[in-house]
């Protein structure tokens, strides 16, 4: 008879824990504590208005005049293109997640120049709602860095 009053108890106790537990998990929150929207991915940020390259530092030099006055637009196909003006050039873009968990950007826009200089598995470094930090280490072994920020 005590053992059979025991497991009652036990699983009382533990049905009592479990709607402890339920009623905690199914409350809600009113949003006046909560934490800010975290940055959209990589790609789907990119895919949203227009970007320019606001540093480009190839090795050991800031290039970053190389692209002045280009809007980069990347769209959900995975074409980008680069104008000015009258000046279009078109290329690839793809995000990736690496096998060592890093993510890319990985552009390609042919030999056209300056914009071979562009065509790399870029390390994504830091990301926003409205910019993109982008790393790659040159086979020279300098250090390569591409921000673009949005228009």
């Amino acid at each position: 008879m005590k053992m059979v009053r025991a497991k009652i108890k036990c699983r009382t106790l533990l049905i009592g824990l479990a709607l402890v537990g339920a009623t905690f998990t199914a409350c809600s929150n009113d949003g006046s504590d909560s934490a800010p929207a975290p940055a959209p991915s990589a790609d789907k940020a990119l895919e949203e208005g227009t970007w320019q390259v606001s540093y480009f530092y190839d090795k050991d030099k800031d290039e970053t005049y190389h692209f002045s006055g280009y809007a980069f637009t990347f769209k959900s196909d995975g074409k980008v293109s680069a104008v000015k003006g009258n000046a279009v050039k078109n290329g690839t873009w793809a995000y990736q997640t690496t096998s060592s968990n890093h993510d890319e950007l990985v552009l390609n826009f042919g030999p056209a120049e300056p914009f071979e200089e562009l065509n790399d598995d870029w390390h994504i470094i830091e990301q926003t709602a409205t910019s993109l930090k982008l790393e790659d280490e040159s086979g020279s072994g300098g250090i390569e860095k591409l921000y673009f920020t949005r228009k």
